[in-house]
């Protein structure tokens, strides 16, 4: 039964979702089922967090194949790919005229799991599965400005989700995007004394346009005056004790970029040199080595050294980036491998935007000669921009 509610929850990311030929976020789309989803080759990653076991796991939906009785068509089938656990889940998804309904199992016709109905807009409302819940209701409370920065103007839909059974209660929140689908959900779920409480986020989609224009080096900041505020976690604490601030500024010279990095209790600073159509980064009078570069334009796949053949850099991708103060852009996600010693080694995760820059970053730097008391890590970091200026 644990089984089937798991699935159960998993499933109602999979129906916050709609289709058409051209998946770029549009201005005021209309959400009817022709934008649904449903077609083989489609592809999300959700980041799913789990508050209750403090996990975070990373799900794959592929849409991998259609069936078919004789000549007629039956509907797709939906595979889930859990990274913690390595298990594939798969899943039969029928449309009939508005109505999109998923099976619990392939080849189960007769349980319903969920029921969605199109079109939708705000204040509409339906029933989802009466035969297994005596209430399982679905209500669209709201349509807002999606918070994206490089689409504004985007809507986002809101739908609120309450379930009821025996010995059985759930609330589960969505937001989603037509023509792209679920981009962020909140789940509740009571379950026989059983208690669940997830959020997923989308980080990738399969037909996720990139915005228009490459990121090219002039695009990246370093004009006189910028600056920034973040918000700085310690995960070597093991205490809620706050969060740090950390502000960055710049101050161009003739050559060279300075950066000014101002904690609570200490300063540094950086120089960045910009060759052609590379940025060098330089710990402060050590301009004769860079530590690590940045080679425009930007794109995910690329990768390159700059200085010791050890120290690598990758564009691992291009996600949706959710900050704690509810801002949400779309980032390049590029990781630095560097060598710090004989055993010692430092992992740079940057998610940077065009004309913006770094808006999270994660330090993580282990020494592996440490033993006794410590397990090695030296720096477990994470920055979070809070504001930014700009000229």
């Amino acid at each position: 039964m644990s089984k089937i509610i798991t699935i159960f929850m998993i499933l109602t990311f999979l129906m916050i979702s709609s289709c058409g030929e051209n998946r770029i976020f549009k201005q005021n789309p209309d959400f009817s089922v022709d934008r649904f989803p449903n077609e083989v080759g489609l592809e999300w990653q959700y980041e799913r967090i789990d508050s209750l076991h403090n996990s975070i796991d990373t799900v794959t939906i592929r849409i991998v194949d259609s069936i078919r009785n004789s000549a007629e068509y039956i509907g797709t089938v939906w595979n889930l790919h859990f990274s913690l656990t390595d298990n594939i889940e798969s899943w039969l998804v029928v449309q009939v005229d508005d109505t999109v309904t998923f099976f619990k199992d392939i080849g189960v016709d007769t349980v319903i799991d969920y029921r969605l109905v199109f079109p939708m807009e705000l204040g509409s409302s339906w029933e989802g599965n009466s035969f297994q819940f005596i209430i399982d209701s679905f209500e669209v409370v709201d349509v807002d400005s999606l918070p994206y920065e490089s689409y504004p103007g985007v809507q986002q839909y809101n739908v609120e989700r309450h379930l009821w059974g025996l010995n059985h209660y759930g609330y589960t929140s969505y937001k989603f995007v037509p023509g792209v689908g679920m981009v962020e959900g909140y789940f509740s779920e009571i379950l026989f004394g059983r208690l669940k409480n997830e959020t997923w986020r989308l980080i990738n989609f399969s037909n996720f346009t990139l915005p228009q224009g490459t990121f090219t080096i002039n695009r990246f900041p370093l004009n006189d005056g910028i600056w920034w505020d973040y918000q700085i976690r310690n995960n070597l604490l093991d205490c809620d004790c706050g969060y740090d601030t950390l502000h960055v500024s710049i101050a161009e010279s003739s050559s060279v970029t300075l950066w000014t990095y101002e904690y609570p209790s200490y300063t540094y600073q950086e120089y960045t040199d910009t060759r052609n159509d590379t940025l060098l980064f330089f710990y402060f009078n050590q301009l004769g080595q860079p530590y690590k570069g940045l080679i425009f334009p930007i794109e995910p796949g690329n990768s390159w050294s700059v200085f010791h053949p050890f120290d690598t850099t990758t564009v691992l991708g291009y996600e949706l980036v959710h900050l704690p103060n509810g801002m949400i852009f779309d980032a390049y996600h590029i990781r630095t491998n560097l060598i710090c010693g004989d055993e010692c080694q430092r992992i740079e995760d940057d998610w940077i935007v065009a004309d913006i820059g770094l808006i999270k970053k994660r330090i993580f730097e282990v020494d592996y000669n440490i033993y006794g008391g410590g397990n090695g890590i030296l720096i477990d970091e994470i920055r979070y921009l809070i504001n930014y200026y700009g000229n």
